[in-house]
């Protein structure tokens, strides 16, 4: 999946990141976020930058899903690099997107494993280690490594 990604470039902080889609749609700026929750706990929000903001609930559907999840998987790598304690938080916004990060941890879990502890989580406030075979609400990753 990291084969395949876009150049961004990275503010200082390293928990804002940008870089352009190209597609069937042209040219689309693109942001990833990371922002505290509390606890250690940081959320991952990406999506189409608009009037300098990031909105991650735009479809743009730019036909670039590898490279764009690409560049999302990389951009999480190079974060937890810089900050290895920090867990990071994975909500879809909607049911389209649920779908679509289930089977993106799925198909991608041998890899990210390799890094990353991954918990599932629910709606009701359960949690449990990831099974790929189950469908998850939202998703949290945790270095194994900390430097």
């Amino acid at each position: 999946m990291i084969n395949q990604s876009y150049e961004y470039v990275s503010l200082p902080n390293k928990s804002t990141f940008l870089f352009q889609s190209e597609g069937q749609k042209g040219t689309i700026l693109k942001g990833i976020l990371f922002t505290p929750l509390g606890n250690n706990l940081w959320n991952l929000a990406f999506g189409d930058v608009i009037d300098g903001d990031i909105n991650d609930s735009v479809i743009s559907n730019n036909h670039d899903l590898v490279k764009l999840f690409g560049t999302i998987a990389k951009v999480t790598y190079e974060f937890s690099d810089k900050y290895p304690t920090r867990q990071i938080h994975i909500k879809p916004v909607d049911e389209k997107r649920k779908r679509l990060y289930n089977h993106i941890f799925r198909r991608n879990y041998e890899d990210i494993c390799l890094v990353f502890d991954i918990t599932g989580a629910f709606n009701n406030g359960d949690e449990e280690s990831y099974m790929p075979k189950k469908n998850y609400d939202f998703f949290k990753l945790k270095r194994k490594f900390v430097k």
